[in-house]
């Protein structure tokens, strides 16, 4: 292995430690849910993409999507480090 290899194996594997001890010091846990429904329809879509962006705007973060005849509903999580 040449030298500038390992130097850079040595560094992938800082670089691997690093990530491995912030994912363990993670305490991140679910606080609140929220669920919205977006229609597809012209005149109402903007309503539940305005309280979508709102959401994402404070810190939700989306967890899953249901499909619905008229749209889709999307489950939102607000997940907070240390909480209870």
């Amino acid at each position: 292995m040449k030298k500038s290899e390992r130097q850079r194996f040595r560094e992938v594997e800082a670089r691997i430690g690093q990530i491995s001890h912030n994912l363990t010091e993670k305490d991140e846990r679910l606080v609140r849910v929220k669920f919205v429904g977006v229609t597809f329809e012209p005149d109402s879509y903007s309503n539940g993409e305005g309280q979508l962006n709102d959401a994402l705007d404070h810190g939700y973060k989306v967890i899953s999507e249901y499909p619905t005849g008229a749209g889709v509903v999307i489950a939102l999580g607000l997940y907070k480090n240390g909480a209870v």
